[in-house]
C-alpha cells in the first residue's frame, strides 16, 4: 500500500483518515490506468459525480432552508399567540385576584355578622326578654302619652309584659323591668 509508505517517508505530511484514503485512491487508479487519456477520464467522471453530489446537496440544504424559514414562521407566530395568551391570563388572574379578595372580605363579614346571631341564639332567654321588655317600654311610652281606657289597657299590657320579663331567667336580672313594673303598680294602687 502507497499511504503506510508516504507516512513512512513524509511523517506528519498527511494526518487525516481521508486525506490518506484520498492518496491512496489516486495511487491506485495511477498504477492500473494504461493511459494518460484513462486517467484524465477518470479525474473527469470523478468531478461530475462530485459535481452532481454538490448540486444535489445544495439542493437539499435549499429545501431544509425553506423548510426552516416555515418552521421559523410558525415558531414566530406561536410565540406571539402565546404572549398574547399570556397577557389575557394575566387580566384574568388579576380579575380573579381582586374577585377572590372581595368574596373573601365578604365571608369574613357574613362570619362577624353569623357569630352575632350565633351568640345571640346561644342565650334564647335574653332575646326573649330584650324583645318583651322593648315592647313593655313601647306600651308604657304609649300609655303615658293617652288618658282614659286607652290609657289603662296600654298600662295593662305594659303590667303583663313585664310580668313576663320577670318571669325569665334573664330578665328578672333587668332592674328597668323592676322599677317599670313598680312604677305601673304604685300608679295603680
Amino acid at each position: 500500500m502507497a499511504a503506510p509508505l508516504i507516512n513512512q517517508l513524509f511523517p506528519g505530511l498527511v494526518t487525516g483518515g481521508r486525506s490518506l484514503r484520498e492518496i491512496d485512491n489516486h495511487y491506485h487508479v495511477q498504477s492500473i490506468a494504461e493511459s494518460v487519456h484513462q486517467l484524465v477520464d477518470y479525474q473527469a467522471a470523478l468531478f461530475e459525480q462530485q459535481h452532481q453530489t454538490a448540486i444535489e446537496n445544495f439542493r437539499a440544504l435549499e429545501d431544509v432552508a425553506s423548510e426552516q424559514r416555515e418552521s421559523n414562521s410558525f415558531l414566530s407566530q406561536l410565540v406571539d399567540e402565546t404572549a398574547r395568551i399570556g397577557e389575557s391570563l394575566d387580566d384574568v388572574l388579576h380579575v380573579l385576584r381582586n374577585g377572590f379578595a372581595t368574596v373573601a372580605e365578604l365571608m369574613i363579614q357574613q362570619r362577624q355578622k353569623l357569630d352575632e346571631i350565633a351568640h345571640v341564639l346561644r342565650q334564647p332567654f335574653g332575646t326573649q326578654a330584650i324583645e318583651l321588655l322593648a315592647e313593655a317600654e313601647r306600651a308604657l311610652d304609649s300609655g303615658m302619652k293617652r288618658t282614659g281606657r286607652d290609657q289603662q289597657e296600654d298600662w295593662n299590657d305594659a303590667t303583663r309584659l313585664l310580668d313576663e320579663v320577670l318571669k325569665n331567667p334573664i330578665g328578672s336580672r333587668n332592674y328597668v323591668a323592676w322599677f317599670h313594673l313598680g312604677w305601673l303598680r304604685w300608679k295603680h294602687s
